[in-house]
């Protein structure tokens, strides 16, 4: 017979690096720990099958985690994380990325078609998702959040066989604060509107498909409206137009 394992793991500081292989395969190209954590894991299966049937409960200290998707890494993580072969559920997790600090809750299920369900918050961000990804497509059935004072709702698709610019065709419902436009996290779309020091409210709906890096390739179907705005500091009224841009 082949060898069974039955075994239960405390201890109160794992160093992280150490204990990828216990991770499913999946799991394994994806992500780079490294750091401290209070840990508790189980086994109980052949010992060929320790990926399918190890489970884990990591209390993380000061972590940090590279995404194989994400050029940045996110650190400073401190948090409950539960690992299953079935996938990852995360509770009050604090993190760091690009200096700005962020508070999780969600779970990631199925490794091999993946289903995201989280809420995100920071000082500027306020979030919650529903993805699934299957076949290099990402599938947004709900995204909704608020970002400073804008608040918006997004659903579509990403098509992600370009991870570094994924083409997107989004379905999107905006109530537009323009003051927070030049605090949007692409720099050359964000010094645009800063230049023409655009104020007011918009509500903004409609489609948008193209690359997602590339603003300017985008094919865009949008209707705009406002009861008042200011363009280098000239003021309008009661703006309703649509919005045609063809792709490139």
């Amino acid at each position: 017979d082949p060898p069974y394992l039955k075994l239960n793991l405390n201890s109160p500081q794992v160093d992280l690096s150490k204990i990828t292989p216990l991770l499913p395969p999946d799991m394994q190209k994806k992500l780079t720990l490294s750091g401290k954590a209070k840990l508790e894991a189980n086994v109980d299966g052949y010992l060929k099958d320790i990926t399918t049937t190890s489970k884990a409960k990591l209390e993380l200290t000061d972590v940090t985690a590279q995404l194989a998707s994400v050029k940045n890494p996110f650190g400073g993580i401190n948090g409950e994380v539960q690992i299953n072969p079935q996938g990852i559920h995360w509770k009050n997790l604090v993190f760091y990325y690009l200096g700005a600090r962020y508070a999780s809750s969600g779970q990631l299920d199925d490794f091999k078609e993946p289903r995201l369900n989280f809420n995100l918050k920071s000082k500027d961000l306020n979030l919650e998702t529903d993805i699934r990804t299957k076949d290099n497509v990402t599938q947004i059935n709900r995204l909704v959040g608020k970002f400073h004072d804008s608040d918006f709702i997004i659903k579509g698709n990403l098509k992600t066989q370009d991870m570094a610019n994924p083409y997107a065709d989004l379905n999107i419902k905006i109530g537009l604060h323009a003051e927070d436009l030049p605090t949007l996290p692409f720099p050359s779309l964000a010094e645009s509107f800063k230049k023409i020091n655009l104020g007011g409210m918009f509500a903004i709906k409609g489609t948008l498909r193209g690359p997602l890096k590339n603003y300017k390739d985008w094919a865009s179907s949008l209707k705009i409206n406002s009861d008042s705005f200011s363009v280098y500091g000239y003021q309008f009224t009661n703006l309703s137009c649509p919005l045609e841009q063809s792709a490139g």
